[in-house]
């Protein structure tokens, strides 16, 4: 049997829907409801009522979903009992954001809780927010302000920026560019399942424009190198290009009544019972008024 069925039965009790149970726990509604039935099959009988306006659980489902929410607890448990004597915080960041973030989080911990040691990951926020919810990450620095099942403290806001190599064309111009001028733009390459991404689509087609990349390329840093070697233009949040832009690497190229930012959050199980995670992500969240 599954932890991971028993851990979305939870959910889907919680939010009585399958839809939003899936979306907090970042899986797709096909796979949520695979979940759900691979954990049937194993107990041979049916859990939830389907068909009806609103979400029940079968007379069985009732009495295992009460088994399945001390199962949960007993794996959060459990997960706790087995980190080292002296404490491992486990902390995760979007890539963009842990050369930055992530080096102060770590200070922070060695001055304040020296006999803490740390582990890291760096993935995408979706993931993140997944172990996080799983109890296998205590503290995530993702993109976004709120998200179901956690607490969240907001970081900074960082904005979101078109860039291009120092040499391009439109980087030597004086006058900035109009929106209907960069939805024109060639060569603008993105990484569609990124937010920033996503929010800077809604952005001009919020505007009537529909911006229509040459490429598709699957993160920030690989978007970046190809901008930086002459071969794209892209945008990219401020925080993962300032060093490049200091190192005159890449330039901004200014556009007319374009302001975009995505908010950067330290989150973490809002019932976790963990005093260091709370602290390190006020800590965090200090410079913006948290």
């Amino acid at each position: 049997m599954n932890i991971e069925n028993i851990i979305s039965l939870v959910y889907l009790d919680k939010f009585k829907n399958f839809q939003k149970a899936a979306d907090a726990l970042f899986i797709t509604q096909p796979t949520f409801s695979s979940r759900i039935k691979s954990l049937e099959k194993d107990l041979g009988c049916d859990l939830v009522n389907r068909g009806g306006r609103q979400l029940t659980f079968t007379t069985k489902g009732e009495v295992f979903l009460g088994h399945a929410k001390q199962i949960f607890e007993v794996y959060l448990a459990a997960l706790d009992s087995i980190k080292d004597t002296r404490d491992t915080l486990a902390i995760g960041s979007i890539k963009s954001a842990a050369p930055a973030l992530l080096s102060s989080a770590l200070y922070w911990l060695e001055q304040k809780s020296p006999g803490t040691k740390a582990s890291v990951a760096v993935d995408r926020s979706s993931s993140l927010i997944a172990s996080v919810l799983s109890g296998q990450c205590d503290l995530a620095i993702v993109e976004g302000s709120s998200h179901h099942g956690l607490a969240s403290v907001p970081i900074m806001e960082d904005s979101i920026e078109l860039y291009a190599p120092p040499f391009h064309p439109l980087a030597l111009r004086e006058r900035p560019l109009a929106l209907g001028e960069a939805a024109q733009i060639k060569n603008l390459w993105r990484d569609s399942q990124s937010s920033t991404w996503k929010k800077v689509d809604s952005f001009f087609a919020s505007n009537g424009l529909r911006l229509a990349p040459s490429n598709d390329i699957d993160n920030y840093e690989d978007l970046k190198m190809a901008i930086i070697n002459g071969n794209a233009v892209g945008f990219l949040p401020l925080l993962s290009v300032s060093l490049e832009v200091c190192q005159g690497l890449l330039a901004k190229l200014p556009l007319e009544s374009f302001t975009l930012s995505r908010t950067l959050s330290a989150v973490f199980l809002e019932d976790a019972n963990n005093p260091i995670a709370e602290t390190l992500a006020k800590h965090l969240g200090a410079p913006f008024g948290a």
